[in-house]
């Protein structure tokens, strides 16, 4: 893309949006309305919403989210690299 032409208009939350997160195929938002959003690519190559997380007292800053998500994936690689060296070892 070589203009700022707006391809595309995301519609979702009813009040501002104040954190931005890029995740492998996902975009993540938050707003003052307080919903988390998840926006997933479509087949055509439009985002729409895949899942909304609504909470009372939601924070506003995805960076928790992204630690939070940094900590589950390396959770997921200890556990998956601790199994695969019990195996070797009973072989």
């Amino acid at each position: 893309m070589h203009t700022l032409e707006c391809v595309q208009e995301l519609v979702g939350h009813t009040d501002v949006v104040m954190s931005l997160l890029c995740w492998d195929q996902y975009l993540i938002s938050c707003s003052l309305d307080q919903t988390v959003k998840v926006w997933g690519a479509t087949e055509g190559g439009s985002l729409e919403v895949v899942y909304t997380h609504h909470e009372d007292h939601v924070c506003c800053s995805l960076i928790f989210i992204y630690l939070f998500i940094l900590a589950l994936v390396w959770i997921m690689y200890v556990v998956v690299n601790d199994g695969n060296r019990r195996k070797k070892f009973r072989q």
